[in-house]
């Protein structure tokens, strides 16, 4: 594979050994996978440290096993195909029975849970669309979904507040708006090449803007303008290299412009060298991030796992953390070290026949018990040094309703309505908007932007925390924040 006359990937097969090699564009070895005599990969072999994968099939051609190390997993099937049993490495299994009964489109009608509460689905269809139609085990509380012809949600009601969420598209089945309580939402696309250039939220009187400049297929600019009262306007810029990867980001956020974050590639793997002020150097599996002040190492197992990190501030050891994996992939033990004077403190972990946690042991003295209802739902707790047994209930619908003295109410669409003196406010769309508390009378709002992302919060004193998304390969991750406060 080439990419600007630079051969980055060569594919080598052999047909009789039926084994394919994957090399660099140094021609380092890579990996080798080889293949039966279905064309089917049987495993996966890497040059790394890290532990190969062996597959195995049925006669029917499904996946009957799994082999990586000490970890593996065996199916067996049905004469239909489906799955009937799962055995893991430590001989216990899981067992799979089904129930001749769907619906007339043959799609699942229902789920019964192991305490006999039961849901309903069903699908009808009308004019021009078809309903999806979710009914819960109480209460009247079912949401339905309409779809288009094409498969294009149309919009989304919770009878039981009476929520809606509305979308529109335009000829090309391109999303232009979504419409919920007093929110108005509108994308608008490049006429030429499609892509999307503004994303506009309009809500009781304010404003919420995302342009999106772009080269070809590549975003070099976004902007977020704001119109309520105390946001400040952002700007980022991005500059790309020949493998249309980020090499360098300029924020410039209320008309300040922040040190331009540089980024570095490896030329043979890829992989990230540099990071803003963050460099990285990679030991086989093992990754360093250091900087003048600080080192931060983590230690892969042969799975890939976290198996070792600390931190060093000026050379001096601050956290190191030792983790410990039993052959079903769960944690089993951890050593936990913070600070350079402090002793190491052990934590053990056991957990019951469904793989769910039943004992944290510090320095091997058990401190905390948990037990479970028949839905897996934790229902008793024994938390530290305390005897007493805190239980956990909940209503038919598996929603938790009282932990220890706490009581918890949901609406009818199953949103967190109250905990305690503390009560919770959403919009249609499903996103948090309030949240107070009626005993000390401290309250939060949130405001949000047309993707549905928190770009701000403000609380009762005048606390106001504002969050802004540069990171277009993770569009959700929070990577730069502004606050103010009465006093500042």
């Amino acid at each position: 594979m080439g990419v600007h006359n630079r051969n980055l990937l060569s594919l080598d097969f052999d047909r009789i050994t039926r084994t394919e090699k994957v090399y660099d564009d140094h021609r380092k070895f890579t990996l080798r996978i080889h293949y039966d005599h279905a064309g089917r990969p049987t495993l996966w072999a890497p040059s790394s440290r890290l532990n190969g994968v062996n597959v195995t099939y049925s006669p029917g051609g499904h996946v009957a096993g799994i082999q990586r190390g000490t970890m593996s997993i065996r199916m067996e099937y049905d004469q239909n195909g489906r799955i009937t049993s799962q055995i893991f490495a430590d001989g216990k299994s899981w067992t799979y029975t089904y129930l001749e009964k769907f619906d007339k489109n043959d799609c699942l009608s229902s789920v019964t849970m192991p305490n006999v509460a039961r849901t309903t689905l069903e699908t009808t269809r009308s004019i021009g669309y078809y309903r999806n139609t979710y009914r819960p085990s109480e209460g009247n509380a079912s949401v339905l979904q309409d779809y288009s012809e094409d498969g294009q949600l149309m919009q989304t009601t919770y009878l039981g507040t009476g929520r809606r969420v509305m979308y529109k598209y335009d000829k090309l089945a391109k999303l232009v708006e979504i419409l919920y309580d007093t929110t108005r939402v509108a994308f608008s696309y490049d006429e030429t090449a499609g892509m999307l250039k503004v994303v506009n939220l309009q809500t009781e009187g304010t404003t919420c803007t995302i342009r999106y400049r772009q080269i070809g297929p590549l975003i070099d600019r976004q902007i977020f303008r704001f119109s309520e009262e105390g946001m400040v306007n952002a700007r980022f810029d991005y500059v790309y290299d020949n493998s249309f990867r980020v090499t360098s980001m300029q924020a410039v956020i209320n008309e300040t412009p922040l040190p331009i974050d540089l980024y570095r590639y490896d030329d043979v793997s890829g992989k990230t060298e540099q990071f803003g002020k963050f460099g990285v150097i990679y030991y086989d599996i093992n990754q360093i991030i250091t900087t003048a002040v600080m080192t931060h190492t983590k230690h892969f197992d042969a799975y890939g796992r976290v198996k070792e990190v600390q931190y060093e501030i000026f050379r001096s050891l601050m956290y190191w953390m030792m983790v410990q994996y039993d052959n079903m992939g769960r944690v089993v033990a951890k050593e936990l070290k913070v600070g350079p004077y402090a002793n190491t403190t052990r934590y053990t972990y056991e957990y019951d026949a469904d793989s769910q946690l039943q004992v944290v042991s510090i320095n091997d003295k058990p401190l905390w018990h948990y037990s479970y209802d028949l839905n897996g739902n934790l229902h008793l707790l024994s938390p530290g040094n305390s005897a007493r047994l805190t239980p956990l209930r909940y209503d038919l619908r598996d929603r938790i309703t009282r932990l220890g003295d706490v009581q918890y109410r949901m609406d009818e669409d199953g949103f967190l309505k109250q905990r305690g003196s503390e009560f919770f406010e959403y919009s249609s769309a499903g996103l948090l908007v309030k949240v107070y508390n009626r005993v000390s009378g401290w309250s939060i709002r949130y405001s949000y932007d047309g993707l549905g992302r928190r770009v701000s919060s403000r609380c009762s004193p005048g606390h106001h925390l504002q969050f802004f998304y540069a990171d277009l390969s993770s569009p959700t991750r929070v990577t730069h924040m502004d606050t103010c406060s009465p006093w500042s």
